[in-house]
Parts: structure tokens; sequence; C-alpha cells
């Protein structure tokens, strides 16, 4: 059981900035981003699409390398490239959930397979290990000699959640984890990171563009608008005393949250204040 009296795992973003592209067409995408997420707490990093949610994700995980700042995992710098970055991926303490389970799982290969390929560079023993991440995942065990095609959408997400875990990671970054599926599915996965969060004390990084997902599940919010941080805070603040006019427009655009649509002067008016 985690003990509240120890200092939890944290993993911290210092002014970190990613330029993609080249020559005249390199151009910056994340301006100078800071935050953190402590083990045990899900963080919603909210904004519309082109905002950069996906290249922060993937530069927090090591597939982008950062221009400028630093990515730290409890204190200690994690490598950005070369041998020392691979030996700390190996370590499989910080994983990422991908958007898409039929492109990041092998279509040839079984669930079980897939779900334990992680482990073949730490040579660990995988039943075991796979048995006990799709426990963790809710996957049935079931499903194991299945392949990708031969599943559900809900369940392969389900598996691509059982693969981060495999490694027992402390964090996992999850870009986009449900908005391919249904509406039902949606909640059962939501739910499950969560659970992951509260019981596991794993430390997770909601990546979306939609904020009624990320509000139902998130205890923060960071708010992404161009590459920047806009606002950022708990979440029952930012949903209910937004303060950026990029943050009201977007909760604005979802009536369940707000007492009802923004009108489309309203939506001027905010977009107006927005200044890129």
């Amino acid at each position: 059981m985690h003990n509240a009296t120890l200092p939890r795992p944290t993993l911290e973003i210092n002014d970190v900035s990613v330029s993609l592209g080249r020559g005249r067409n390199r151009r910056t995408i994340i301006h100078n981003v800071s935050m953190h997420i402590t083990a045990g707490e899900v963080v919603g990093i909210i904004g519309e699409s082109g905002s950069g949610k996906t290249t922060l994700a993937r530069t927090i995980v090591g597939a982008i390398e950062a221009r400028g700042g630093a990515i730290l995992l409890d204190g200690q710098t994690i490598p950005a490239k070369g041998l020392d970055q691979q030996r700390f991926r190996r370590k499989g303490e910080l994983q990422y959930v991908f958007q898409d389970p039929l492109l990041s799982l092998n279509p040839d290969r079984t669930i079980f397979w897939s779900i334990g390929e992680p482990l073949v560079s730490v040579n660990i023993p995988s039943h075991d290990e796979v048995r006990h991440a799709m426990t963790l995942a809710r996957l049935d065990p079931g499903l194991a000699d299945r392949r990708p095609g031969e599943i559900s959408g809900g369940q392969r997400q389900r598996a691509l959640i059982a693969r981060a875990l495999v490694t027992r990671p402390r964090f996992i970054i999850a870009d986009e984890p449900v908005s391919a599926l249904d509406a039902s599915i949606r909640v059962e996965i939501l739910d499950l990171l969560r659970s992951l969060a509260v019981e596991q004390h794993v430390g997770v990084g909601f990546i979306s563009h939609d904020i009624g997902s990320v509000a139902g599940i998130a205890d923060r919010i960071i708010v992404l608008y161009r590459g920047r941080v806009v606002e950022a805070g708990r979440t029952d603040q930012i949903i209910l005393n937004p303060q950026h006019p990029y943050t009201k427009l977007l909760i604005g655009s979802t009536p369940s949250l707000f007492s009802r649509g923004l009108s489309i002067n309203e939506r001027i008016a905010l977009k107006a204040l927005i200044i890129d």
C-alpha cells in the first residue's frame, strides 16, 4: 500500500520546447511548457486538434527530442537520446498508450504476445506478468490467444493499456485513448484509467480534445493552445471558473458541463480575445 508520509514519485516537464521540420519549414510546436504529474493522480491535458497535445506526449516519452528544457523523473533528468535513453525506456517506468489499437498491435500476433512484447528487452518471464496486466486492465484472459482483428475496439484498447501496465510503470501517458470508442465503452475505459491511479498509484497523463471526458476523471487540468499552456489548475476550478478565453470557449462548447451552449455571438467574442 502506498505510504502517504513518503514523497510520491513525480514526473516533471520543465520549460520544454519542441521544433519540427527542417530549414525554412522548421517551426516551434511546443513553447516553454512546464507541468508535473504525481503518482496516483490523473492530469488531463486538453486542447483542440493542432494544439500540440500529441507532440508533447511523444516528447515526454522520448519519441521526439525536445529543443530545450528538461523532463525529470523523481528529480533525475530522463536522457533525451542515445544508449542512456534506451536503457531508461527498457526499465518501463514511463509508458505510452496510443490512440489507435489497430495501428499499435501487431495484427499477426496474439493479444498475449503483444501485451508481453515490452518484457522481452528486460528478460522478465512474461506469462504471470501478462496475466496480471490483463487482470489490471479488466481484459478477459480468454482473449489471450486471439488476434487484434478478432476482438472489439474496447477490448483492443484494454489490450493496449495492459501492454503499458506489463512493465509495472509508475507513469502512463494516454493519448486520446477513448476518442474512437462508443459512449458506453468510453465510460468503462475512463473508469479503468481512474482506478489505475487510485488503486495502483500510477500517475496518468490523459491527453484529449474532449473536456467532458477529462473532467470526469482528472484531478487537475492543463489547457494547451497552439503549443502553450494558457491555463492550469484543479479540475473544479477550471470547469466552474475558467479564466482564459480559450478555456471558456472549450467549456462553452460542451453544454453538458455548461448551463447552456455558447451562442454564435459569444463564441465570436471569445475568439476575438484569444491572442495567437
